[in-house]
């Protein structure tokens, strides 16, 4: 017997009932497969029509080439050369695959080269950088304010217009001193710089810092609130702040024209501060003396910015705090008769940065006292000056940036030089509150059409925008970041919490009333305090 279709005997024979012919089941299995018809006469088939033949089991008959011994020298023959050209061809491939292989190590050496040379290069021109920069510094000025006039004083307005020569050469020499002044307090900014850049560099992110959902958790649990801590008749708060080294303490500005200090572990006031005519639109605590409590606080009065010093041998408010309970204040005007509506005080230095009305910032540096020992100061658009809305030190310690109300452009300007040295265009109509994270790589931006816009410095990347929380198109008047640079806080009528990274809004702060007034994170982020109408919450 022989199949069917292959001619040969099959080891397992079937017989189709239909046409009698015999055939290899598997042979005809595969063939039913596609076509389901007889491979002889084409009737429709299936492997039900056909009978299995019972035949002995034997093995398969040599072909015809193998049964002599010519024939099977000529089939081991014909295996030895396909053994042959299948070495061969393995050979070849190896060579193919060796060639490629060095030539890609070879360019790889040859980017690791460019890379070493390259960063060389980079690391000589930051260092001949900052070498030029520190040989600026001690001859650049962004043009002196005198301080006298920051202080308020009027004894040049009221001079005599018939002044002799010798006044004039006084004036002169006052000038030339206020000016060595602000050159030294520049250059002591660039030092800080240096040490600030230094400590980023090792700085890295604890573990302890708490996670989004952590943070989205103690948002939505309910607060610790604290209210009324300004007077009854005009209750509203409307500023925060929360000390860096202490952070049982917060300052709170507000519209009875007073600041309030208070100590969250004594759940008690440890100091009211009464010295402004106007409600107090900015307060913040001084780092550079962290084991100290020294205040600083601005307004629209005759002479708004006001720094807070301990009085000598005032009581403490705590036993064993260390809490004063009484101020000395310390008032003067950088902007003359210009409202102040910014205040920001430097990482590192007894510097205070304000924003005016007239379009100017201000840098003050602070002597023993909390006055201003010297002062210098830009015109931010001399053609057409406009009043700024916002004004920050960055985190490296010798940029600010300054925005508008009225602009979607934030400046970043080098105070060594007082000019520009990056703007970023956030996308917004009008700019209310700016503040940079902890690695000096993102500002975050409060625009006055109610955005929390997040813009990357280093300009990697477009900037991202989300809707403050509570009533929509109400200006963000604050924005801050927590100290690891991880989460965002924007306050308009709300306040809304994002987690940077991945840009994920972790809910709102609601309070009722007139809206948010200021937030800050403490540490590790295990807690956000917030201002609300008259309302101080902990979450």
């Amino acid at each position: 017997m022989y199949c069917a279709i292959s001619g040969e005997v099959p080891t397992e024979a079937v017989v189709s009932r239909k046409s009698g012919h015999v055939f290899e089941r598997r042979l005809l299995a595969k063939h039913l497969e596609s076509t389901s018809s007889c491979p002889v006469t084409g009737e429709p088939m299936t492997l039900d029509d056909v009978i299995e033949v019972q035949t002995p089991k034997h093995a398969p008959p040599r072909p015809m080439s193998a049964t002599s011994v010519s024939g099977t020298i000529g089939v081991l023959q014909r295996e030895w050369d396909a053994l042959l050209l299948g070495t061969s061809e393995l050979k070849r491939s190896l060579h193919r695959t060796r060639s490629q292989l060095s030539q890609l190590l070879y360019q790889y050496d040859s980017a690791c080269r460019v890379v070493a040379r390259l960063t060389r290069e980079r690391d000589e021109a930051q260092a001949k950088l900052r070498d030029a920069q520190r040989a600026a510094a001690t001859s650049v000025v962004g043009g002196g304010v005198p301080a006298a006039a920051a202080a308020g004083t009027s004894s040049s307005s009221s001079s005599s217009s018939s002044s002799s020569s010798s006044s004039a050469a006084a004036a002169a020499g006052v000038e030339q001193e206020r000016s060595a002044e602000a050159s030294a307090a520049i250059a002591a900014m660039a030092a800080a710089s240096e040490a600030l850049h230094a400590a980023r560099v090792k700085h890295k992110v604890p573990k302890t810092v708490a996670d989004p959902e952590t943070v989205r958790a103690a948002i939505a649990a309910k607060p610790s609130t604290v209210q009324s801590l300004h007077r009854a008749d005009r209750p509203r708060i409307t500023s925060l702040a929360l000390h860096p080294a202490r952070p049982d303490l917060v300052l709170t500005g507000g519209a009875d024209r007073t600041a309030i200090l208070f100590d969250r572990a004594a759940s008690a006031i440890a100091a009211t501060l009464e010295g402004h005519s106007k409600p107090v639109t900015s307060v913040a605590f001084l780092p550079a003396d962290p084991d100290r409590v020294i205040l600083t606080t601005a307004s629209e009065t005759a002479k708004p910015v006001c720094v807070w010093t301990p009085s000598l041998g005032a009581a403490e408010a705590v036993e064993g705090a260390g809490i004063p309970s009484a101020f000395e204040a310390a008032h003067w005007a950088p902007h003359g008769a210009a409202a102040v509506v910014s205040l920001s005080a430097h990482p590192r230095l007894p510097l205070v940065l304000t924003a005016g009305a007239d379009g100017r910032w201000v840098v003050s540096d602070l002597d023993a006292s909390g006055g201003p020992a010297a002062a210098f100061s830009h015109l931010v658009a001399p053609g057409a000056p406009a009043a700024l809305s916002a004004a920050r030190f960055h985190v490296d310690g010798i940029m600010l940036g300054s925005a508008r109300n009225d602009s979607g452009v934030v400046t970043l300007w080098d105070v060594r030089q007082s000019k520009p040295a990056l703007t970023v265009d956030v996308g917004c109509t009008g700019i209310a509150s700016i503040d940079f994270s902890e690695n000096g790589y993102h500002m975050a931006a409060g625009s006055t059409d109610g955005g929390l816009i997040l813009a990357d410095l280093r300009g990697k990347s477009e900037p991202k925008r989300i809707e403050a929380g509570g009533v929509a198109g109400s200006a963000v008047t604050s924005v801050t970041f927590d100290r690891a640079g991880r989460y965002l806080a924007g306050c308009a009528a709300a306040v809304r919490v994002v987690a940077v990274k991945k840009w994920l809004d972790l809910g709102d702060v609601q309070g009722p009333g007139e809206g948010a007034a200021g937030a800050a994170f403490g540490p590790d982020a295990a807690f956000t305090v917030s201002a609300c109408d008259k309302f101080v919450r902990w979450h």
